[in-house]
């Protein structure tokens, strides 16, 4: 599999002055993906899918996983790859 990277910008966000990657193309397509067993209670686990990163001029794969629920009724808001004027945008992963 071959991937052509066109570029990309670092930059800075405001308020929280965490650097930001800026691609000019989009990411590759997500492999297929199995979801493994929570390790505890379902209902204390929400899955995480996986995501490509930015990393070293090229895209690596984090696979999915899962992640611990701080309180009961809080929903896990997947990070994704987001086109913006500037070009592909990371947004993290949240909690609402």
């Amino acid at each position: 599999m071959k991937f052509v990277i066109l570029g990309f910008i670092v930059c800075m966000t405001i308020p929280s002055a965490q650097a930001q990657v800026v691609m000019i193309g989009p990411p590759p397509p997500a492999p297929h993906e199995m979801m493994v067993a929570p390790p505890g209670a379902p209902e204390k686990f929400v899955w995480d899918p996986g995501h490509w990163k930015w990393h070293r001029a090229r895209y690596v794969w984090l696979p999915g996983h899962w992640i611990g629920r701080p309180m009961p009724k809080l929903i896990w808001v997947p990070g994704s790859w987001r086109a913006s004027l500037r070009g592909w945008v990371w947004i993290a992963g949240h909690w609402k």
